[in-house]
């Protein structure tokens, strides 16, 4: 477990798991895989807020500001992670609400009379995006059950990407989870990034890296600025590579950034058919 410290001076904990989690598919080319779970989305602000350095060499703090950095430095993606990305925000909630009126309109019928009619709480989106089937997971017994959906984002988003297009489909699916709590079904998403060939190169090792975060409780409204703060470049060109850089404990020169990679069972912000589809299956039933 790798562990730092906040303003309080308490321990804010990225644990590095001994298998797979249930939230990833290990498929045979993740069987030597690091898994590390941030826990929360301040956790990894904490994180960022930390493990800042004066090197040179560290990439992520010292990008240029282009353009492609997403911010003019890296106080202000700290800034940006704290309090969101202010025009980002409005494409999500902009989005969202057209996803709301367009579910809606399209499947007026279903949603007036939503509700599930299997056995069980949990909706296993990994195996819906496969198209198993059966999706459904059989709960514990409760006192009152509770109709529980989780949300797997991939959030690995490789060179070029369109972001959007990357917002747009965000707010989609904040529509479809909107539509859904107002049912009384709670949601909750993780968003999950995976890259391969990370490590060391001066030390010798490259293996697929998996960091994974909770977005957003079962408990817990939809959170724009969090929301914001991920759908914005500079998630990925500071926050993903200063993770990468600082859990391989080396300077960014010899490290290696690795490649981005597809997460199976994810939902793909970059792939509109991912979207269409985790629309389709949850309220196209019977149709």
């Amino acid at each position: 477990m790798q562990v730092i410290y906040n303003d309080s001076g308490n321990i804010a904990p990225f644990k590095t798991l001994k298998s797979a989690p249930d939230w990833i598919n290990a498929h045979k080319d993740l069987k030597r895989a690091r898994f590390v779970d941030i826990g929360t989305l301040n956790n990894l602000h904490t994180f960022m807020k930390h493990a800042q350095t004066n090197d040179y060499k560290a990439s992520s703090e010292k990008l240029d500001s282009g353009g492609w950095a997403g911010t003019r430095d890296y106080d202000g993606y700290l800034e940006l992670l704290k309090h969101g990305d202010l025009e980002v925000m409005k494409s999500v909630k902009d989005a969202t609400q057209k996803s709301i009126k367009d579910i809606t309109k399209k499947y007026q019928e279903t949603i007036a009379n939503y509700k599930f009619d299997v056995t069980g709480e949990f909706f296993d989106v990994g195996l819906v995006l496969t198209g198993v089937p059966e999706t459904w997971l059989q709960p514990d017994a409760v006192e009152e059950e509770v109709t529980r959906i989780e949300l797997l984002i991939d959030g690995g988003f490789r060179g070029g990407v369109n972001f959007k297009e990357i917002q747009k489909n965000g707010g989609r699916i904040m529509g479809m989870v909107s539509i859904l709590e107002n049912h009384g079904i709670e949601v909750e998403i993780r968003m999950t990034n995976g890259v391969t060939g990370w490590g060391d190169y001066n030390k010798g090792y490259r293996e697929p890296l998996i960091t994974s975060f909770l977005l957003k409780g079962y408990d817990e409204p939809i959170n724009y600025k969090k929301i914001s703060s991920v759908l914005s470049p500079t998630y990925v060109r500071r926050g993903a590579f200063k993770l990468r850089e600082t859990l391989a404990n080396c300077e960014s020169v010899t490290a290696s950034m690795g490649s981005s990679m597809f997460l199976d069972g994810h939902i793909k912000l970059s792939d509109t058919k991912s979207i269409n589809q985790l629309e389709e299956r949850l309220f196209n039933k019977g149709k």
